[in-house]
């Protein structure tokens, strides 16, 4: 199941339009055979565990590289983080209403993603370990390019975290719509190509939800019903992109990193297995 799960995410693309493969996937006579097979796997005993809410206890930090050396990024306060954040999609944005075009189908494409994510940025990404005791994200990552090296740390979470779950749609609509960014300007043309939908895009204000929360998990469940969905929100549309499946992004500094790091090698023999070195 993992091996299906992870070449579907490492092909999620959410800046072109959807190739032939996507258009056969999602047409009349294959949905509905795809629904009963997703249904009988959602069922199965694997997915329960794995589909499950966060695993306080057992969250790891990684860092991957395809070619020499990963490092761990040094950490920066969280709230100072996410305010550096917030005022790169703000000023991108800025720039994006200013110099893109208006037309859709102009040749432009820019930061496509709706994660509090930007190159260099500090804020913590966890996931849990795999039955084997490999990190999740090694074999699920959304536009996964071939990483073969990767470090990880455990990272000690107190019981008492507060930490909102992802579960379904809805609760990616909420948070968006509980703490909207506007994202219009900078993602239109994007999302248009992804999702054909002309509109006012929204992604959460995650600078803001840190005075509410330590942490927002996206379980798997979450990640298959609402990864690359437009879905409305008050003035607008939102999408979920960029996020890998069972996902934690630390809003504040309350997960301490473990001074100790795993090795890590993808096997060159078989592509979805791991090895620490």
């Amino acid at each position: 199941m993992l091996i299906a799960f992870g070449e579907a995410v490492g092909f999620a693309r959410y800046w072109q339009e959807p190739d032939l493969d996507d258009e056969v996937l999602a047409s009349d006579p294959l949905r509905k055979a795809l629904q009963e097979v997703a249904a009988a796997a959602g069922a199965s005993p694997g997915f329960q565990t794995l589909g499950t809410s966060i695993e306080l206890d057992g969250q790891v930090e990684t860092a991957t590289r395809s070619t020499g050396q990963p490092t761990f990024t040094p950490q920066t306060p969280a709230s100072a983080a996410l305010e550096s954040w917030r005022l790169h999609v703000q000023e991108d944005e800025a720039r994006a209403a200013r110099d893109r075009p208006e037309e859709l189908t102009a040749p432009w494409s820019g930061e496509w993603w709706s994660k509090p994510w930007v190159g260099g940025s500090t804020i913590v990404e966890t996931c849990r370990r795999s039955s084997d005791g490999v990190p999740i994200r090694f074999r699920l990552e959304e536009d996964e390019y071939g990483l073969d090296r990767a470090l990880a740390r455990s990272r000690a979470v107190p019981p008492d975290a507060a930490v909102l779950e992802l579960r379904c749609p809805e609760d990616w609509r909420a948070l968006v719509e509980r703490w909207p960014l506007e994202v219009s300007a900078s993602r239109r043309h994007d999302w248009w190509r992804a999702t054909g939908q002309a509109t006012r895009w929204f992604m959460p204000d995650f600078a803001a939800a840190a005075a509410e929360y330590d942490a927002i998990h996206l379980t798997m469940a979450a990640y298959l019903s609402t990864a690359g969905r437009p879905l409305p929100v008050e003035g607008g549309q939102t999408l979920l992109a960029g996020w890998d499946p069972d996902a934690t992004f630390w809003l504040t500094d309350l997960a301490a990193p473990d001074p100790e790091h795993e090795h890590w090698d993808r096997d060159p023999e078989d592509y979805w297995r791991w090895r620490i070195t």
